[in-house]
């Protein structure tokens, strides 16, 4: 009962705290602070370190308010509202980036795009491309063309984007599931002594990790997708922005050239 009092104290200061800004609260801001007020901080004195820290921890659970609003739906719509919620989010991302890198290319003209973007536009706007002259800065395209040209940027992005995520997460799992391959080669002799053949239990375990594999590899991405955000437009322009590469500087040459030098100085005192 205690904890529970303490529990509604942080929620109630958070709520007010949150509030007395005057935000609008509509549906989005609702579920933004039901997110918020399942977890919250506790600090804690750790004795290897002798220094306060927090961790997050988990005070409400929606657990049984989900069920009752799930009750009624079958597997197959319930599968079918999360396929949809998850395409108009993903919708929505792709927007953002492609509004992100239409504001990037600022001034950029029509045939300072790479070939790709060119291309794509193309098939967007079909006749309507001809229409452009080359050297027309993107700032002053019609509104139309503008939105189509940040439709093709987004998803010109967002394709860049889950490419390099795949990779990088299948990169990570791929040298895990090789470590553990080698780790089951060098222990598969012991089945053996369980009177089972090393090789059939050595070709089941293998699929059953290689099927654990494919598994890990798309909840991965999945989970890493959504959360991807473009960056701020001045951080996107400062990036953008071609750095001028430095000529490297050998230690080694400077300690030749400073060599004789020294060997001069050294004789000269020995005279």
């Amino acid at each position: 009962m205690r904890r529970l009092d303490a529990i509604l104290g942080e929620v109630g200061s958070e709520l007010d705290e949150f509030l007395s800004g005057g935000s609008p609260v509509d549906e989005a801001m609702k579920i933004r602070l039901l997110i918020r007020m399942s977890y919250g901080q506790r600090a804690f004195f750790d004795k290897k370190t002798h220094q306060r820290r927090a961790i997050r921890v988990m005070r409400l659970t929606y657990t049984f308010y989900a069920a009752e609003l799930l009750q009624e739906q079958g597997l197959a719509g319930l599968a079918e509202r999360v396929y949809q919620y998850l395409l108009a989010a993903q919708n929505v991302i792709q927007s953002d980036f492609g509004q992100a890198s239409l504001q990037r290319l600022g001034a950029n003209r029509v045939n300072e795009l790479d070939d790709r973007t060119r291309e794509a536009l193309r098939q967007s706007l079909e006749e309507g491309f001809a229409s452009i002259p080359e050297d027309q800065p993107i700032d002053s395209l019609p509104e139309d063309h503008r939105t189509r040209l940040a439709q093709v940027l987004g998803e010109i992005t967002t394709g860049e984007i889950l490419r390099g995520l795949f990779l990088s997460v299948g990169d990570r799992l791929w040298v895990d599931y090789l470590t553990q391959m080698e780790a089951l080669r060098t222990s598969i002799g012991l089945e053996a002594y369980g009177q089972r053949d090393p090789l059939v239990q050595y070709k089941s375990r293998a699929f059953d990790m290689f099927g654990t594999l494919l598994s890990s590899i798309r909840s991965g991405v999945v989970a890493r997708m959504f959360r991807t955000r473009p960056a701020a437009a001045s951080t996107a322009s400062r990036s953008a922005q071609p750095s001028i590469p430095q000529p490297p500087t050998d230690k080694r040459e400077d300690a030749s050239v400073d060599a004789p030098k020294k060997s001069k100085k050294r004789r000269r005192k020995r005279r």
